[in-house]
């Protein structure tokens, strides 16, 4: 199964060959990093390629004509440019990449050179979140805990460190990630998916900064409410680069 990009998106997009490029590009790679079965999901709800495309679908669906723009800078023309676009779609192909993680990718997440918040986000350093985590999940009643896991499992810090990682151990770890995936897609569009190596999903492409910037916040907004999104944009957009 391919990601699709609904034609009349790629005919919108195809405008602007910086961000055609951008889509062709990262459409390919993540194809084939959501193309298995997420390491620490293995019974979850499918966030994989079908999700995307019809989550593609619905957008498709939502945008009216006459709000894309025919390139023209005047009244007649609509407020959606390839650029828009072109971030929304990224966005989108991203928003769930992080359920994807593998081992080393976590580690490198929680101890290595990107387990520094980003800047303006208010976040705290990603080895802060975890043991915070794992702290909360050993408080939780057993209600909470069946409701998560199924069982009681004891939860450590340890757990990414083991070279043999058991069932329980993934189940802690996933639910670690699906709270955090929203904050992940937003690193990943700023700094790449972690991994044994870091994986540039736009690497190739003419992105700068703030389209990266855009693509990330826009990917993280959908496990946030939408005000919360307003200090890191006027930060980052209105108060110098």
């Amino acid at each position: 199964m391919d990601i699709l990009i609904p034609p009349r998106l790629i005919k919108h997009l195809q405008k602007d060959n910086k961000w055609s490029t951008c889509v062709t590009i990262a459409t390919g790679k993540i194809t084939t990093l959501v193309s298995g079965t997420p390491e620490f999901f293995p019974d979850y709800t499918d966030h994989g390629i079908k999700h995307i495309n019809e989550m593609l679908t619905a957008v498709e669906k939502l945008i009216p004509e006459q709000a894309l723009s025919d390139g023209e800078k005047d009244e007649s023309s609509g407020i959606l440019e390839p650029s828009d676009l072109g971030c929304l779609i990224c966005a989108i192909m991203i928003h769930d990449l992080g359920m994807f993680l593998k081992k080393d990718g976590i580690k490198k997440l929680i101890d290595g050179p990107l387990a520094k918040p980003i800047r303006n986000s208010g976040d705290r350093p990603w080895k802060t979140a975890w043991q915070e985590y794992i702290d909360s999940t050993n408080r939780s009643s057993r209600k909470i805990m069946y409701r998560q896991f199924g069982k009681l499992i004891p939860a450590s810090t340890n757990f990414i460190s083991m070279d043999n990682m058991g069932d329980d151990e993934k189940k802690v770890i996933g639910e670690f990630l699906r709270r955090n995936h929203g904050r992940i897609a937003q690193e990943i569009a700023l700094r790449g998916l972690p991994g044994s190596t870091v994986n540039d999903i736009f690497e190739g492409s003419t992105l700068d900064d703030s389209d990266r910037k855009m693509i990330g916040i826009l990917a993280r907004s959908h496990s946030m409410a939408i005000r919360e999104t307003m200090p890191y944009l006027k930060a980052e957009f209105e108060e110098g680069p």
